[in-house]
């Protein structure tokens, strides 16, 4: 599962895409930060996510209920707690794949923390620097992906951003080119 980010410099004239081939060493760096960048974002996610809602135009769905019972019609929601038809206590919450069981506390895909660990890890570059992937190697991070979005673009923020680097790195390489004599 990944993001994909890449360069289009058809539309640009012969002057500009000389000047976009001596930068395009730079565009690693770019990329670099900007994977730092989407971490935090994508942590940020999961720390507001936790207990489901909606944040960056995403929503996270709380636990499924286990089941309405027959006798009452008592519907038993995912973290348990209430009291059972027959005999003493309360229902249990629901069993996690991990083998705990969900309480009112339980944070959303923050089982065993490996998803949240491994989300932008993986950081990929080809076409010369001009084209970026980053994602997850989790096996079940796609599945995931797909029920609760944690890895992704959000335009136009997260456009702007990367947008500001560019111009940044940019400014920062014809300075560089000037002072030496590049003109």
């Amino acid at each position: 599962m990944n993001l994909h980010f890449s360069i289009d410099a058809r539309g640009l004239a012969a002057k500009e895409r000389r000047l976009l081939k001596f930068l395009s060493r730079d565009f690693l760096r770019v990329f670099k930060r900007f994977r730092v960048y989407m971490i935090r974002q994508t942590s940020l996610t999961f720390r507001a996510l936790k207990r489901g809602g909606s944040y960056r135009g995403v929503t996270w769905k709380w636990y499924k209920d286990q089941y309405t019972r027959k006798a009452d019609g008592v519907t038993v929601p995912a973290q348990g707690r209430v009291r059972k038809v027959h005999g003493v206590g309360l229902v249990k919450g629901r069993m996690r794949p991990s083998g705990k069981r969900v309480t009112a506390s339980s944070n959303l895909l923050r089982d065993t923390g490996r998803l949240s660990a491994a989300a932008g890890q993986t950081l990929s570059f080809r076409n010369r620097g001009k084209t970026m992937r980053m994602g997850t190697n989790v096996s079940y991070a796609e599945e995931q992906q797909k029920l609760r979005p944690f890895l992704f673009f959000q335009v136009p923020q997260d456009e702007v951003v990367l947008r500001e680097m560019f111009v940044q790195e940019l400014e920062r390489a014809m300075a560089s080119k000037s002072a030496a004599g590049g003109g």
